[in-house]
């Protein structure tokens, strides 16, 4: 009898030889923490008023406004632009009387969204097929066309005093004067400015402030904004040809550098050349999972409470196509990925999401995990706050081509042990790598801690599901060599 430790140190690995000690082959509902795997708590509706008034929702923003806390979190739809109020649950048109034509329909590679950015305390907030439009502080209740005839581009982004507009016909940009959001034409008395990037091709899809810099990307290619002042104002360097984004937001800004995901790659750039983000599951998520035709609606976030990276995306079974149903997150501190299926779709993301106080202070709720809220495809705001919900694992096999062996036991190892039998183990067995596994019977977890199974074969896994809140670790797995065959 032999006890064989397995550490759960490499997260979803699904590129990788299935017999890598510590890898998952499959995963759900579970996210990377700093000693293992937990399981995200479900989705539970916020809004007591229902869902969005007019749908589905083309944006979403989070503005921490001290003065008018319950006013914070800004929604869109294809035609309308609402506050949501916290406190009372409620939404309001702040439209300024106006009927949007909207990003409903983009073309090619434009993603269907509304897109943010603070000025001061403004907001601006624009589409490609509308004049960009301000929302001003500290009321925050009526959108108004941005002054100066700024063009009507798909992006937009606040560097220092600058306000860039970018991608109104591909790969062109625009600043507005220096402190001055309503001056437009291009002038070096305002330092208002204008331009293309054509020494690569395609057009601009993402743009993201990196301290006093603005990095911009192309689907194949990164530059670097850097301020001159007159008469240059805005200089641009390539920093790369062949690494890029997908879309604006592919890009997560994480601290002093930004995480994008490409069309063959991730990378980080922290105003350097990008450097690409080794990880264990490439192959499989741009190869076999991301339904590419429908990647420009890829949409990333950082989750600051637990350090992660998600990207919610369309995968290849997506119903209907393009739908964001399926979710990736890394994990900076220990390197580890995870992967899952987000029920009833993502329409928008709102990152940070937290209780606010009156006083207009976040206050993270000790049962939330993801410290971001969804609207969902029932176009309803959720966030991670309801009870735990059913996660599982996969492991890799354990085993060898020319022997068989017996494994009698499983014990889990748990850094916070889930309540009462809320954990359940399905053996599963195969002759060969490249079979499909064989399940055998369930096996609960008894009151010693262990999963007893009882499988003879020449490769084992086994499936962990668990239904309450606990943190694994790892396994140990008692296990006899047996005779060949």
């Amino acid at each position: 009898m032999a006890t064989l430790s397995v550490t759960f140190d490499r997260g979803f690995a699904p590129d990788l030889d299935p017999t890598t000690p510590g890898i998952f082959v499959d995963t759900d509902q579970m996210f990377p923490a700093a000693a293992g795997y937990r399981p995200l708590r479900q989705l539970k509706v916020e809004s007591t008023a229902g869902p969005l008034p007019t749908f589905p929702c083309y944006g979403a923003f989070f503005e921490q406004d001290a003065v008018d806390a319950g006013r914070a979190i800004f929604l869109a739809s294809a035609n309308k632009l609402y506050t949501y109020d916290i406190l009372n649950s409620s939404f309001t048109d702040v439209s300024g009387n106006q009927t949007f034509i909207g990003p409903a329909n983009p073309a090619g590679y434009r993603s269907p969204r509304w897109r943010w950015t603070m000025f001061g305390a403004d907001l601006i907030v624009l589409n490609p097929s509308d004049p960009p439009q301000l929302i001003r502080a500290p009321q925050y209740n009526a959108a108004s066309p941005l002054g100066g005839n700024p063009p009507r581009g798909s992006i937009v982004e606040a560097v220092g005093n600058f306000v860039f507009i970018l991608d109104a016909d591909g790969n062109d940009w625009s600043c507005c004067g220096i402190g001055d959001d309503t001056a437009w034409t291009p002038d070096i008395g305002t330092q208002a400015a204008s331009g293309t990037l054509g020494d690569t091709p395609g057009p601009i899809v993402a743009a993201h402030a990196l301290g006093a810099n603005l990095l911009v990307y192309k689907q194949r290619a990164t530059y670097l904004a850097t301020y001159l002042g007159p008469p240059v104002i805005w200089s641009f360097a390539l920093l790369a040809d062949d690494a890029g984004a997908i879309c604006d937001e592919a890009v997560v800004p994480y601290g002093g550098l930004q995480v994008s995901m490409g069309f063959e790659n991730f990378y980080t750039c922290d105003g350097g050349p990008p450097r690409v983000l080794n990880t264990p599951l490439r192959q499989w998520f741009f190869e076999s999972s991301l339904d590419r035709d429908n990647a420009a609606r890829v949409w990333g976030v950082w989750d600051k409470l637990h350090n992660l990276i998600v990207w919610f995306y369309p995968s290849v079974a997506a119903n209907p196509a393009g739908a964001l149903d399926r979710y990736i997150c890394w994990h900076p501190d220990t390197n580890r990925w995870m992967t899952g299926v987000i029920p009833n779709n993502v329409e928008g993301v709102v990152t940070p999401f937290a209780p606010i106080t009156a006083q207009g202070n976040i206050t993270y709720s000790a049962t939330a995990i993801f410290g971001m809220a969804l609207v969902l495809g029932d176009h309803n705001l959720y966030s991670f706050s309801g009870g735990p919900a059913v996660a599982s694992l996969t492991t890799g096999d354990i085993g060898d081509p020319m022997r068989y062996s017996l494994v009698r036991t499983v014990r889990p190892k748990f850094k916070t042990y889930p309540d009462g039998n809320a954990a359940l183990a399905t053996p599963l067995s195969r002759q060969n790598l490249g079979d499909t596994h064989l399940a055998g019977p369930h096996a609960e977890l008894t009151p010693y801690g262990a999963f007893a199974m009882r499988q003879s074969a020449r490769y084992h896994a086994v499936r962990i599901r668990t239904a309450a809140d606990c943190e694994i670790v790892g396994m140990d797995v008692d296990w006899d060599p047996q005779g060949t065959r």
